[in-house]
């Protein structure tokens, strides 16, 4: 028998013999079956995701105190994805295409460069009856933004900022000008008014050092009633002016 004839032979014996032992369940020549669970369906399995880190910008206003920033647009990272095909034993992938997942977005934040604005000292409460001598229509020493008069009694105890919303009507010092936004704080309450009134008390105290502010209310009886008047009162200035 020559030499070919037996190599095939010994061929064809190979394979009866590794399907018998497959057949009966001996050796390890079964096959497996993997499923691979993709959540988006729209997107190929094989997948690199990129992130691409989002820029920030720094805005400056002289308005807003030192102390304060603020995120105008929250940052966002942008995502891509690169599809792959060529998967071989070797592990060598083939991008064939970029994908957005995700745009990114810039961050803006806005960083104050005005004075310095938290102070602590005494707030008193006032009203449109403010007693002999007032004529008791309730008009303040400023004008709003759109420069219109404002009453306590006809327009009432709240401004409605175009920033920071409705907001309670403070008479202050003139080294606060009119359209300040001030936080107004203490231990259990806590609220937004602005400078709209003056009152020479305030600026008697101010030129000794001192913080004095009052706070508009709808009566005389009603003052003190929401328990933010007081001593040791947490001034903190949010922005300088209209």
């Amino acid at each position: 028998m020559s030499v070919s004839l037996l190599q095939l032979v010994s061929e064809w014996l190979g394979i009866i013999c590794i399907s018998a032992m497959s057949i009966m369940g001996f050796g390890n020549y079964d096959e497996k079956k993997i499923d691979i669970t993709n959540a988006n369906n729209s997107i190929n399995v094989n997948v690199i995701n990129y992130v691409e880190k989002h820029d920030t910008i720094i805005k400056y206003n002289s308005k807003i105190p030192k102390n304060i920033s603020k995120i105008i647009t929250e940052g966002v990272d942008g995502i891509t994805y690169t599809v792959l095909d060529d998967y071989s034993e070797n592990v060598k992938q083939k991008a064939i295409g970029e994908n957005l997942l995700q745009e990114a977005v810039t961050e803006v934040i806005e960083q104050g460069t005005g004075a310095y604005g938290i102070y602590t000292g005494r707030l008193t409460g006032y009203s449109a009856a403010c007693g002999a001598g007032c004529s008791g229509e309730g008009y303040l020493a400023c004008k709003t933004e759109s420069k219109e008069r404002f009453s306590l009694k006809y327009d009432g105890i709240y401004y409605t900022d175009d920033e920071y919303g409705k907001v309670r009507i403070l008479s202050a010092a003139n080294s606060f000008p009119c359209g300040t936004i001030v936080e107004i704080s203490n231990k259990t309450t806590k609220t937004l008014a602005v400078v709209m009134d003056r009152g020479g008390t305030m600026n008697t105290q101010w030129a000794k050092g001192l913080v004095y502010m009052d706070l508009a209310y709808e009566s005389n009886e009603l003052v003190g009633s929401d328990g933010i008047t007081g001593k040791n009162i947490k001034f903190s200035v949010q922005r300088w002016g209209w």
